[in-house]
């Protein structure tokens, strides 16, 4: 099955009777709306613009980087640790793969990212972390992802928000009447 892009903020709800849900991480209509006002639309759509010509810039490298984790995970199943081990090698391979095009893309993408105040070196470190990431985890599950608070400080608003939805929904200090 084909990658489709969703929302960031899209989560699995569960309900008291066990049935589940798709929900927003930053809450009902109303928190969402009080979200987007606190942030730049101009800021908001150029993020945007720019996470989907990354997205476009690595599809293959996505799937191809998928494929091998669905593998890994065959193999922890099959409880062949020779396999597992080969499977997590050709993953962590791939990862480093990927992120050799995810730095292809900033490279070429200095003046948005600028613009946007993303910093070249913590994004290329945001990157590495979430490919690590990816590939120590025991399941195919891309729910939150531990980030260092450190490292997100370094960022705008925007993107702190992406993966920090709720601390991003709560108003800021400076926010409150």
């Amino acid at each position: 099955m084909a990658a489709i892009r969703s929302c960031g903020f899209l989560e699995g709800g569960q309900t008291e009777t066990g049935h589940f849900y798709a929900c927003c991480r930053l809450g009902d209509a109303q928190a969402r709306l009080d979200w987007l006002k606190r942030l730049d639309p101009e800021r908001l759509a150029l993020l945007k613009t720019f996470r989907q010509a990354l997205s476009m810039a690595v599809a293959d490298a996505a799937e191809h980087l998928w494929a091998l984790k669905g593998r890994q995970l065959h193999a922890r199943r099959s409880l062949d640790l020779d396999d597992e081990r080969k499977a997590s090698a050709e993953l962590d391979k791939g990862a480093r793969d990927f992120e050799k095009v995810v730095e292809t893309f900033l490279d070429g993408n200095a003046g948005p990212m600028a613009r946007l105040g993303l910093p070249r070196e913590d994004t290329s470190r945001l990157i590495r972390e979430l490919l690590d990431d990816m590939v120590m985890r025991r399941s195919a599950d891309t729910g939150p992802v531990p980030v260092s608070a450190e490292l997100l400080s370094r960022f705008p608003p925007e993107v702190r928000a992406i993966f920090q939805p709720y601390e991003a929904s709560r108003p800021e200090p400076s926010e409150t009447p």
